[in-house]
This record gives C-alpha cells, structure tokens and sequence, in this order.
C-alpha cells in the first residue's frame, strides 16, 4: 500500500495541486492522508467544507483526515454525529482518535496535541497519558497531528545547522528542542506491529526518519516562516 502524506498547509493547499498531481500521476498511492492544520487562523465551517472538497478531487482511491490545533470548527465533530454526517462526504475518513481499515491495513488517528495557548484539541498531561492509552496494539499507521517526544519535534531544526549559539540561549533552545509528547512517545515504543507514524504540526522538523522500527514522516508543507517549501512525502506498507 502506497501513502502519500501532507500535513500543515494552513488554506495554501491548492499551492501544491501541481506538484501534488504529479506525484500521484507517477506513484499512484492508494491512501491521501492529510494530518491537520488545513485552516488558516480561522473558524469558518467554510474552511472545512474547502479541503473536504479539494481532496475529493484528488484521484486517489481513499482519503483520511485528521484535524490539528488550528481547525477549531472541527472539535464540533467529535460528538455531533449528526453535524459530522452534514459535513463530510462518504468517500473522505475523518479520524478524531479512531481506527480505520482499508485493504488490511490498520490505521488510528488523533487530532490532539499538548496543552498551547488556545487552540483545538488541546491535552493536558493526565488526558494525554489516557487517551494515547486507547490506541489499539495492533495498528500499522499512527496518524496524529503532532509528533512524539524527540522525533522530527525539534523546533530550531531548521534555522540551527552549523550555527553557534550563545549560552544564554541555549536553555530555550533546548526547551523547544523536544516539543512532541512525550506519553505519545512511551505508547508508540509499546506499539509492536507500526510501521508509519505520520504527523506535522512542528514546521520546521519537516522530515523523514528511519531510525526507529518504523518510519516517521512529518510532512509540514509550510515552513517556521509560514510560507509552502516542503513536498508531501510517500510512505509504502507491507502487508
């Protein structure tokens, strides 16, 4: 199974429709995931009702979404079965910390991320330790809006290469060197069968990273600047 993975495209997703075109023309996956952040700074149902849209147009044979921080409409999703059938259309998965199936494959998806200023979707530590908890043993993709503890979570990744920084700032470099969760990180070292964990949400550690016994994607199509720089990123899972 071929996936191919955005994240973080903040309403500047019809800016990659060439680029994203091209790439299913020429690998032609069979899963879109897009893991949040589709709106801007706004609350607009309108914003919701566009990306639903815009990746139905897509010609990939299934989509999941999972909603981020910024796509605050979208917490009224979570309960409001009947709103949620209103809004989105039979042939796009919305995942708001459920599983899904497609073709054997087994995939879990969450919008939630740590406690930060007054977003969506918002954790504190007891609630991050309990939900990560309901994540099914056996899944073959995570999709979450951000990323666990020390993978692809560096905030300065970016900026930092080959730079010399000062003493005095580099506590809050540190600091900011690890944004993910970290109960995120101790439920994904429990998960035996992973083999893709896809997220965005931290622009600036936009990546892959094989090192672990799965692969890690953060596929953040802006920037730290907020600007369209980096190209969605493709994953293939053995059955």
């Amino acid at each position: 199974m071929k996936i191919i993975h955005i994240s973080d495209t903040h309403g500047f997703h019809e800016s990659i429709d060439y680029l994203l075109e091209k790439i299913i023309e020429e690998h032609q996956p069979d899963v879109l995931v897009h893991s949040g952040d589709f709106m801007r700074h706004s609350k607009k149902q309108q914003d919701v009702e566009d990306i639903l849209e815009w990746m139905q147009s897509k010609d990939v044979p299934h989509k999941i979404l999972v909603p981020g921080n910024h796509d605050v409409w979208c917490e009224q999703l979570e309960h409001d079965n009947e709103l949620r059938q209103l809004t989105v259309p039979d042939d796009i998965h919305l995942l708001i910390n459920e599983e899904l199936v497609i073709d054997g494959v087994k995939f879990w998806g969450s919008p939630y991320t740590p406690g930060f200023m007054n977003w969506g979707f918002q954790l504190n530590e007891n609630e991050a330790e309990a939900l990560w908890s309901t994540i099914p043993d056996d899944i073959d993709v995570l999709i979450t809006h951000g990323p666990a503890q020390h993978v692809l979570d560096d905030k300065h990744a970016e900026n930092l290469w080959g730079v010399t920084v000062c003493e005095s700032n580099r506590k809050i470099i540190e600091k900011e060197s690890a944004l993910g969760c970290q109960y995120l990180a101790n439920r994904v070292k429990q998960l035996k069968n992973l083999k893709g964990h896809l997220f965005g949400h931290i622009h600036e550690s936009y990546g892959r990273d094989e090192s672990h016994d799965y692969i890690a994607l953060n596929s953040s199509i802006l920037n730290g600047d907020y600007k369209v720089k980096n190209r969605p990123q493709i994953i293939e899972i053995l059955g």
